[in-house]
């Protein structure tokens, strides 16, 4: 029972605290390897830095994205009360995230 909203300040929160570097070294980074990421954002690399979670009729993701036109940006995409497949949403998340980046 989250929001957006609430992530998003705490994405804010730390990353102007003592525990930046920590927190943003725990997180996964485009196309990591065994992470929820590995198969997304190969092309980005370090450019996004986020954490992913899917249940049924489910489909967040959240963290940082260093944009060279916006600069550092936190996010969240949080999607539910969906039937079927997350792979389309997904999709619209990468597209989402590709158009902040690019």
């Amino acid at each position: 029972l989250s929001s957006a909203k609430s992530f998003t300040t705490l994405l804010d929160y730390i990353y102007f605290s003592k525990y930046k570097d920590e927190f943003i070294e725990a997180l996964p980074y485009g196309g990591s390897k065994k992470s929820t990421l590995k198969n997304r954002f190969e092309h980005y690399k370090d450019s996004i830095i986020a954490k992913t979670g899917t249940l049924s009729g489910v489909s967040c993701i959240s963290g940082y994205l260093f944009s060279q036109k916006y600069g550092p940006l936190c996010f969240s995409i949080m999607i539910n009360g969906f039937t079927g497949s997350s792979k389309p949403l997904k999709m619209l998340e990468d597209e989402i995230i590709a158009l902040l980046l690019d």
